[in-house]
């Protein structure tokens, strides 16, 4: 659904929640009451119902948006498919250091979209509105799983809760996945419970309030999750391959928001693009792993003093730096990416090909190309199939899903990427190999340094090529 500035009680479209608490919902009430007649609020139960449908957009937008900010393009850099320029051209050498996802793991996330999620979820439980805790728990999902993929070992458990926990513990990164699992199947529970209801939800600004959309969201993640945690658990190939089922047979569709061509509700590569301008470029090397591929004049222009352009003013046919970029949590593209290598896992190569056609079907129609395109009629694997579906998933991911090619590559060291070891050896990373995480924040140093330490312990160390456990 489409983002959208309302004039009718624009008042409340201006709040940000970051950080909120119940203090601030007190004066959000009084605010409410200022801006509104009481005759229009009517019972309570349009009151709490209203609350939610005020607090859930900000986590859909917060959310969305930080699938383009830093920790999302860096992992864009690292795997190739974005090259730095000016201050971000250090990073394509690996020089990321603590500084660069503060604001991510801050304003981005625990301060902002987790923060807002965990009040929904509280909030929506005492007034029980099934459809608002089942989506503030989907988010909880997709945000810490983001975070996870990011750093490791995280606060989890303790996070969130206030002065009870002012230095959270960082949780062993297993169980932060497995704890994600249970917010998903508890997400899944409150949304068929919603259904049944039928309850009224207004404030969805993705699925316009429908349970089944959403329930079928929640299986999809469980997949990208369980493919997540699968080399070091095999078995969740199968449980992957269940989930996404699953997911389809909710008729899915991509949970997708669209931003607004102005400045206050824009997409975040477009603004970076435009803030930053000249810092980041189609990689060259994928340029020109695209020759022939119709998606490459969908994702980048043609070279310009060395560089390939990603982003101009007047290039409309630019799909992931428009301003009002579509832009999905998860898609049938990813889906269906999932169930062709759980084919090619179990055996069935015919199988895994008409999943992988089927993935292409899904990006090409994203990118507003012809599924019936010759590149989709033609396609057959290379001689290593796997090699073939995840450099496929690789090209198709670009601008909205950096961070499953990054998991990608982790787990299966596809496409190749070109290393010099030696070039990109320096304190960060002294191996000079692919980094398979960031480094932990410098607020976390500063404020939270005895867990951070901890779980860096653990770990084997903390900096971009100690791998996680799901790397290991």
């Amino acid at each position: 659904m489409k983002l959208s500035n309302h004039n009718s009680n624009s008042c409340f479209h201006q709040i940000v929640f970051n950080g909120i608490n119940k203090s601030i919902l007190l004066l959000l009430i009084v605010f409410i009451c200022s801006c509104t007649k009481f005759d229009e609020l009517g019972s309570q139960n349009d009151f709490t119902e209203i609350s939610s449908a005020l607090l859930l957009p900000n986590i859909q937008v917060q959310s969305v948006k930080n699938l383009g900010a830093q920790p999302m393009r860096v992992a864009g850099i690292i795997t190739q498919q974005i090259e730095g320029a000016d201050i971000c051209g250090p990073m394509n050498f690996f020089f990321i250091g603590r500084d660069v996802m503060d604001d991510f793991w801050r304003g981005g996330t625990y301060a902002g979209s987790l923060t807002n999620a965990k009040f929904l979820e509280e909030f929506a439980t005492e007034n029980n509105q099934f459809f608002y805790r089942g989506v503030a728990r989907i988010f909880l999902a997709h945000e810490f799983g983001a975070l996870t993929t990011c750093f490791g070992d995280i606060p989890f458990s303790q996070a969130l809760r206030g002065n009870e926990y002012l230095r959270p513990k960082y949780d062993e990164q297993k169980s932060v996945y497995e704890g994600i699992q249970i917010l998903l199947d508890q997400a899944i529970d409150d949304l068929t419970l919603s259904s049944e209801k039928n309850e009224v939800t207004p404030g969805d600004l993705i699925f316009n309030g429908d349970p089944q959309k959403w329930l079928a969201t929640a299986y999809a993640l469980k997949a990208r999750f369980y493919v997540h945690t699968s080399t070091r658990i095999p078995e969740h190939w199968g449980l992957a391959k269940q989930a996404a089922e699953s997911a389809l047979s909710f008729d899915f569709e991509d949970a997708s928001l669209t931003f607004e061509a102005n400045e206050n509700a824009n997409w975040t590569l477009h603004k970076f693009s435009v803030d930053r301008p000249s810092t980041i470029f189609f990689h060259r090397s994928f340029y020109q792993m695209l020759a022939g591929d119709p998606r490459r004049d969908k994702y980048s222009l043609e070279e310009n003093f060395s560089y390939y352009p990603m982003y101009q003013p007047d290039a409309s046919q630019l799909t992931w730096t428009q301003p009002d970029a579509t832009v999905p949590l998860i898609s049938r593209c990813e889906l269906y990416f999932i169930l062709a290598e759980s084919a090619l896992r179990n055996g069935d190569n015919d199988l895994a090909l008409q999943y992988t056609k089927e993935a292409l079907k899904a990006n090409f129609n994203m990118l507003d190309l012809p599924a019936s395109d010759e590149y989709i009629e033609n396609f057959t694997f290379g001689s290593d199939p796997m090699e073939s579906i995840i450099k496929e998933a690789y090209k198709s991911y670009f601008g909205y899903n950096f961070l499953q090619t990054w998991i990608n590559y982790r787990r299966t060291g596809y496409p190749e990427i070109a290393q010099n070891t030696i070039r990109n050896s320096n304190g960060f990373n002294p191996s000079g190999t692919i980094p398979s995480r960031f480094m932990y924040v410098e607020s976390e140093v500063s404020n939270n340094r005895t867990s951070l330490e901890e779980a860096e312990l653990r770990q084997g160390g903390g900096l971009l090529d100690n791998k996680t456990w799901i790397d290991k």
